[in-house]
């Protein structure tokens, strides 16, 4: 079970502690995956203080660890443990709160510390789900263009693919309600209409213009053959 990515943070631990509890935790859930597998004991497979501490694991960590239930501990892996005082000599482990930790000290995962993997793992999942948006929504803006009409220049992402420093009142008018509809793939020719011109012809010279002086030819405009719509799309890159 490879461990969840540090900085992971669960509603059941302090955050200060969660770079390094998932590490332990992925660790004895291992552990007890094997003794699972073999149908044996558990402390057979525990994991040492020294395992922990060769991944940055503190022994502070244990000792939280296994006074909020999560972990149990033993001195001695293998050895009969002593029994309770007074009881029927059902096995104990070290109690908790007097816990005293050595490099020989063992550790088993209990099933409230796999429940809390398992917020570890959620959470993790959480955070890759909200890195894939973020980085598609970075791929779609960097995609989409944006019309400054201020500046009265035209982008894509970081790229500037025109700059008009003369009027070009059809082109300005078409980039605008492109920016205002959010840049879907076609709009109505929006030019008001003059009865002295012919707007087909006129909307298919301003398509033209749209496609001529491009810093970098990054977007074609093109009509879709009714003579009365607009539509762009990326430019094939070239070798």
């Amino acid at each position: 079970m490879p461990p969840p990515s540090a900085g992971t943070t669960s509603p059941h631990c302090p955050g200060v502690l969660s770079n390094r509890l998932p590490t332990a935790l992925s660790l004895l859930a291992d552990a007890l995956a094997y003794a699972n597998d073999v149908a044996g004991d558990p402390w057979e497979f525990a994991v040492s203080m020294a395992e922990l501490s060769a991944v940055g694991v503190t022994a502070a960590d244990c000792r939280w660890l296994n006074r909020k239930g999560y972990i149990d501990a033993r001195t001695t892996p293998c050895a009969r443990a002593t029994p309770r005082s007074g009881t029927n000599g059902r096995r104990r482990t070290a109690a908790r709160g007097a816990l005293s930790i050595t490099p020989a000290t063992w550790f088993v995962l209990t099933p409230q510390g796999n429940e809390l993997l398992r917020s570890f793992q959620r959470g993790e999942a959480a955070l890759a789900v909200a890195a894939a948006l973020d980085n598609m929504h970075a791929a779609q803006a960097a995609a989409r263009p944006r019309w400054d009409a201020d500046r009265r220049e035209l982008w894509l992402g970081a790229v500037l693919i025109k700059r008009f420093r003369v009027p070009a009142e059809n082109q300005e008018i078409i980039l605008a309600v492109f920016e205002e509809s959010d840049w879907p793939d076609c709009i109505e020719d929006p030019l008001p209409p003059k009865p002295e011109l012919d707007s087909k012809r006129r909307l298919h010279d301003a398509i033209r213009a749209l496609n001529r002086s491009q810093r970098h030819p990054r977007i074609v405009f093109f009509g879709n053959g009714n003579g009365w719509s607009i539509r762009w799309r990326l430019a094939e890159k070239s070798c």
